[in-house]
């Protein structure tokens, strides 16, 4: 997702949408129907670390996800998946390098 998604971008709530977020955790703000049948309801929500954010519902039980905390974790599983790959590269250089070795 880019800077510019509507989905990474803090909502602008009126009054009742912050008063029915603080009583029911969530609040719908719209619909989008970009490469959907139809019109899939786009929800306002508090997430712990990015606060008031805004998603779409995900999955069979309709959760919804903060779209900065799913990037970053989808960032650093690839730094992750990086580190991982680059042990595995020195252990089988290591390796190699040791079958190269002629003992007198």
């Amino acid at each position: 997702m880019s800077n510019s998604d509507p989905l990474i971008i803090p909502p602008k709530l009126k009054l009742s949408q912050k008063i029915y977020l603080k009583i029911f955790g969530r609040c719908k703000i719209g619909s989008v129907k970009e490469g959907w049948k139809d019109k899939i309801p786009l929800f306002a929500f508090y997430c712990n670390k990015h606060g008031i954010m805004s998603s779409l519902p995900l999955g069979s039980n309709n959760m919804l996800i903060c779209p900065s905390c799913l990037e970053e974790r989808k960032i650093s599983e690839e730094l992750a998946e990086l580190e991982i790959q680059q042990i595995i590269d020195d252990e089988e250089l290591i390796h190699s390098q040791q079958n190269n070795i002629i003992y007198v």
